[in-house]
């Protein structure tokens, strides 16, 4: 899942996932409509804005880490905003890794194979 409030941004970022063969992505520009769709079903990886007008990156984090059916869920934030307190807040919300704007498809590639392969370890 991508939620980011800039259109292009969504679309950047699905191309990216697509080009790195990732088939089922879900786009929204609404936070609010995220949370009500994480909190009814579970998603493998959610890449999201921090600067979202209708609700925060870091308060739907917030909102949805704890859930049980999201307990594997990977959470990577996409922010412009490199402040220590922000970075320390979302860190305390459950967040698994950051991404600081711009963004290049290797990076995000890369974030994502570290994530899921270390969780891989983790379980074995």
């Amino acid at each position: 899942m991508v939620v980011d409030d800039t259109p292009h941004m969504c679309r950047l970022i699905s191309s990216m996932l697509h080009g790195e063969g990732y088939k089922n992505v879900s786009v929204l520009i609404n936070a609010k409509k995220a949370l009500t769709l994480l909190q009814k079903q579970s998603y493998d990886l959610v890449l999201l804005d921090n600067n979202m007008p209708d609700l925060s990156g870091l308060a739907l984090l917030e909102e949805v880490r704890n859930l049980s059916h999201l307990k594997h869920t990977k959470f990577i934030m996409i922010t412009a905003d490199t402040a220590a307190s922000v970075v320390q807040l979302a860190l305390k919300a459950g967040v698994d890794d950051f991404i600081v704007k711009p963004l290049s498809a290797k990076m995000l590639s890369d974030k994502i194979i570290r994530l899921f392969s270390s969780s891989v370890r983790k379980q074995i």
